[in-house]
């Protein structure tokens, strides 16, 4: 994704008459005109060296524009397109590649959304440590001295539960209970990552080939014009 460098002003053509001198009338038609060639006048703009760096950079280019427009509850998808779109060329499909990064950025903890407005998380990795996984490791730190079974053990202790009274019963259900809780929230914590680094890589290669694209399409343009 290259660097808007400013907007091309394109000089005003006027109709105004010239004021020639009669005397140089007969040699109008063997006048030579230096004209520059078109393909002079509308270069491409440039792109970054390696299509990598664009795919790298659009997590960037989200978090710049949230920063830079500093809105307080937060910039909507429209605004924060406007603002890559106003400093950079984004690919023809830049609306869904930003919708499917801001998703995954949502799902990744980095990014939280409220009424539709992307606002950056407090704890970010973007300048920290998620907020989700912070809690997560939280939660396995309180969790490190509950003892894991396996499923031999606990038909074991089920077979020991027929001869405990009301309260060992109702001790060893909890403890159960609390087993179950922490592997299924570490199995909810493997799918969310799973999911979000598959969502990266989709959004990564998506971006890949749009500015491999859109190279070949403006180079293929600039050739043409070269050639008129």
């Amino acid at each position: 994704m290259a660097l808007k460098k400013g907007r091309r002003v394109v000089p005003k053509l006027t109709a105004e008459p010239m004021d020639v001198d009669e005397k140089d009338m007969d040699n109008a038609h063997d006048t030579v005109i230096d004209v520059e060639p078109l393909a002079m006048a509308f270069e491409p703009l440039p792109f970054l060296e390696s299509p990598d760096k664009s795919v790298a950079r659009l997590d960037d280019l989200i978090v710049e524009a949230i920063r830079k427009l500093n809105e307080p509850s937060g910039s909507n998808k429209a605004v924060i397109s406007g603002y890559i779109e106003d400093q950079y060329w984004p690919p023809a499909d830049f609306q869904y590649l930003l919708s499917t990064k801001l998703k995954s950025l949502v799902n990744s903890g980095k990014l939280i959304k409220v009424n539709q407005k992307y606002r950056i998380a407090p704890s970010s990795s973007l300048g920290g440590i998620s907020t989700k996984v912070s809690s997560s490791e939280g939660m396995n730190t309180e969790n490190n001295n509950v003892k894991r079974l396996t499923k031999p053990q606990v038909v074991a202790e089920l077979e020991k539960m027929k001869g405990m009274t009301r309260e060992e019963a109702a001790a060893f259900a909890a403890k159960a209970v609390a087993e179950a809780e922490v592997a299924m929230a570490e199995a909810e914590e493997a799918a969310r990552v799973a999911e979000a680094a598959e969502n990266d890589a989709e959004a990564a290669k998506a971006f890949l080939d749009a500015v491999i694209l859109s190279m070949r399409n403006r180079n293929a343009a600039s050739m043409i014009l070269r050639a008129c």
